[in-house]
C-alpha cells in the first residue's frame, strides 16, 4: 500500500510529507534530505477482549482486526459477545502475547505468594 505521511520531521523540526510504500520511505524531508519519521510495520495486534456472559478477560493476537476476530470466537458457540477492552498495534503480535502472558502469570504467582504469607485472623465473639 502506498500512503503519504505528514508531520513534523524529527531531525530538522520542519514540515514534511513522506510517501511510504509498503513500510519503506520512498522520498526524504524536504527541507533536510533526511528520513523524516521512524516507520515499523504493523503486522498485527495483541488485543484483550470480554464477554460479560462469561468470568475474566481473553487475550489474543491476531493479523486481522479485532471486530473481525470477535465474530470469530462469537462463531465458536460462546454464549455472549466479545467486544474489545484493548488493542495494542505490534510489529510481532505473537511474541508480544506472549510477553503479556508472561507477565500476567509472574504478577499472579507473586500475589498469591503475598497473600500466603498474611497472617490468618480468627474473628472472636
Amino acid at each position: 500500500m502506498l500512503f503519504e505521511i505528514k508531520g513534523i520531521c524529527q531531525n530538522c523540526a520542519e514540515d514534511a510529507n513522506v510517501l511510504v510504500h509498503n513500510g519503506v520511505p520512498k522520498s526524504q524531508c524536504g527541507s533536510c534530505d533526511e528520513d523524516p519519521f521512524e516507520i515499523e510495520v504493523i503486522t498485527g495486534v495483541v488485543y484483550i477482549v470480554k464477554d460479560d456472559s462469561q468470568v475474566g478477560l481473553k487475550i489474543g493476537q491476531t493479523s486481522k482486526t479485532v471486530e473481525q476476530r470477535c465474530k470469530q470466537l462469537a462463531s465458536t458457540g460462546v454464549p455472549g459477545m466479545f467486544y474489545p477492552i484493548a488493542i495494542f498495534p505490534s510489529t510481532n503480535p505473537r511474541k508480544h502475547e506472549k510477553r503479556v502472558r508472561d507477565a500476567l502469570r509472574a504478577s499472579i504467582r507473586y500475589l498469591m505468594r503475598s497473600l500466603k504469607r498474611l497472617p490468618k485472623v480468627t474473628l472472636q465473639r
